[in-house]
């Protein structure tokens, strides 16, 4: 019995040495020290923004050793010839890496999230094209995307030809990110607020939590004076469709300097639109936007795809403001956490309504219990922090 429990102890003690050692080298976790971040801007005990900031901020107290060269292994799909394919059998769900892609060197960043979560790992390719622009565009790619109806590739009632798209396209800059740290460093860990227009944030007093982070993003109607102390100043990227302004007065619509605006081409003639509001052409649409060419970055369709089919219900396609959520999550944020998404029959749908505006379920292609489930998901997971307020239904 003796010498059985003695081998039994010397494997016992192999098998911690090696997990420990695999441990290391997937999970570089012995390099970081966590501290809860003190919140000293929440004054009412047991608020709905204090509970919120001590379950959800924390920042990384020391990394004395770089882990930029530790990759975080994507898995979903199978990649081929410079695609990422989910099938076999169906084109439309292969979708185009990008080569310039880099890894996230952050140690605490969600892309960490893939070795944890096995739906996230099944679904997460960052690496896919988030924007186009004229470099990406050649004769192969144009047929490869040409099947496919605006805004998953390019083919429409009228025909969309390759010089157009080109004419279009050379007007902007060739970037891969939608992240730019002018005079700036950029931060180890990229923290990214997702901040939506539902009427949870009427009365929240987010608004100074929302503009702590390094990156704000809003959408369409993104509606900031006079409701400064619930969804805050800050603005970095607005992701935005021109149809869903009709309604947005002028003086609503961001400035701000350094803003990146993030456009999503559905139909031929937003190619015309995206022209006019650089002030390079003209749209049969009465448009409000006054763009800088620098400042625009345009979804690639093999995103756009990507997220429609991966991600979302079949024949339903995301809101604005889903897409805006998908493209903080794809494009470089390290720590996202989302703020006036979901909507609830407890709230006025949106935080500026006057009176009281009662959702649908589901509008036109919207399913908004869709993008509850996922957002819930993605909070269970620990993917992103998701701001719910006291909505039972949200839990």
């Amino acid at each position: 019995m003796n010498l059985i429990t003695r081998r039994l102890s010397f494997v016992a003690v192999l098998l911690v040495i090696c997990l420990a050692i695999f441990n290391f080298a997937i999970f570089p976790t012995s390099i970081v020290t966590f501290t809860k971040k003190e919140d000293t801007r929440c004054s009412c005990p047991e608020s709905p923004c204090e509970t919120h900031m001590a379950e959800s901020k924390y920042i990384v107290k020391e990394v004395p050793v770089s882990v930029s060269d530790v990759k975080i292994p994507f898995t979903a799909g199978l990649l081929k010839d410079g695609l990422v394919s989910f099938s076999e059998e169906k084109e439309e769900f292969n979708f185009r890496v990008n080569p310039n892609f880099q890894h996230s060197s952050c140690p605490t960043s969600l892309q960490r999230k893939v070795i944890e979560s096995d739906w996230f790992r099944e679904k997460y390719r960052p690496d896919i094209n988030l924007l186009t622009n004229k470099n990406k565009l050649n004769t192969s790619e144009y047929e490869r995307l040409l099947p496919y109806w605006m805004p998953f590739g390019y083919k429409y009632h009228e025909n969309i030809t390759e010089k157009e798209l080109y004419d279009v396209y050379k007007e902007f800059p060739v970037e891969d990110s939608i992240f730019t740290f002018p005079g700036k460093t950029r931060p180890p860990c990229i923290t990214c607020a997702v901040v939506g227009t539902g009427g949870v944030l009427n009365g929240s007093n987010m608004g100074r939590e929302i503009d702590s982070h390094d990156m704000v993003f809003r959408v369409n109607n993104a509606v900031r004076k006079g409701y400064e102390k619930d969804v805050g100043v800050k603005l970095t990227h607005y992701v935005f469709f021109d149809r869903s302004l009709a309604r947005t007065s002028k003086d609503n619509l961001p400035t701000d300097e350094g803003t990146i605006y993030v456009f999503m081409p559905c139909r031929k003639a937003d190619l015309s639109y995206l022209l006019s509001i650089i002030g390079k052409g003209t749209s049969s649409r009465k448009q409000k936007m006054s763009v800088k060419s620098e400042s625009l970055r345009i979804l690639h369709p093999d995103f756009v795809r990507y997220i429609h089919k991966i991600w979302e219900i079949p024949n339903l396609s995301s809101t604005t403001g889903g897409m805006m959520l998908m493209t903080a999550l794809h494009g470089g944020c390290d720590h996202v956490t989302i703020y006036g998404m979901g909507y609830t029959y407890d709230y006025s749908m949106h935080y500026y309504d006057k009176d009281y505006v009662k959702y649908d379920k589901v509008t036109g292609s919207h399913d908004y219990q869709r993008e509850i489930a996922l957002m819930h998901q993605l909070h269970k997971d620990g993917v992103v922090t998701w701001y719910k307020r006291d909505i039972a239904q949200f839990s």
